[in-house]
């Protein structure tokens, strides 16, 4: 994630109860997401994990879940998230607390576009999102602790909805370098509660140990 899509961070301090963000040009942005309460946040959704396997809001049941939504080329927020997320989970199974981290990877496959006389459907961008989708693996493989989710465009945009997700795809910036998009993207880890119920946010540069804190007393409250 480039320095503009950094700052794409913003929303979730809005939901983590900031005044204002500041967007990209300087000015100030809330981006419509301050004064959100937990309870207000979540709902169904439909996705798959890198076997395949169906992965809905019901299996977020069971044990404390941290929720991050980012994208497997990012470099930036979704970086410093994984090993969190990993490692507030190996503490608080430490603590005996019932707990996983799940990792939503927004960066849908583009949509097969099917004209009238082709039988089967193609589309040009196949070849970075099929890259995607083997570094999805790879990351799974190595945070083991993490499931790691993805889906189609409305799949995906369901799920957004839910947590209250903004994202914008942002193109290759060619004169700094950039080989690929990036996209900008609230950067918000969700508390989950093994009901099911969010139970607060955190912004992505927390540190484990105060991430898994924050979970440890919410589970005794």
């Amino acid at each position: 994630m480039n320095r503009r899509a950094l700052l794409w961070a913003a929303p979730a301090l809005a939901l983590a109860g900031a005044a204002a963000a500041q967007d990209h040009h300087g000015g100030s942005d809330s981006h419509g997401y301050s004064g959100l309460e937990p309870g207000d946040l979540g709902g169904p959704f439909t996705l798959r994990d890198t076997s395949g396997a169906v992965f809905t809001e019901a299996n977020l049941r069971g044990a404390w879940t941290l929720l991050y939504f980012g994208y497997a080329a990012c470099r930036s927020s979704c970086s410093a998230a994984i090993p969190t997320l990993a490692d507030s989970v190996d503490l608080l199974q430490a603590r005996r607390l019932p707990a996983r981290a799940v990792f939503v990877d927004i960066d849908a496959a583009p949509e097969p576009i099917r004209m009238r006389s082709q039988a089967s459907a193609s589309h040009g961008h196949h070849g970075g999102h099929a890259r995607a989708e083997e570094a999805l693996t790879q990351m799974a493989a190595q945070f083991r602790t993490i499931t790691f989710l993805t889906g189609s465009r409305a799949q995906l945009r369901q799920a957004k909805i839910a947590f209250r997700v903004r994202s914008n795809h942002v193109p290759a910036r060619t004169d700094l370098g950039e080989s690929g998009h990036s996209i900008n993207h609230t950067s918000a880890i969700y508390v989950i509660d093994p009901a099911g119920a969010v139970v607060g946010y955190r912004l992505h540069n927390i540190t484990p140990a105060d991430l898994a804190a924050f979970v440890a007393a919410q589970a005794v409250s």
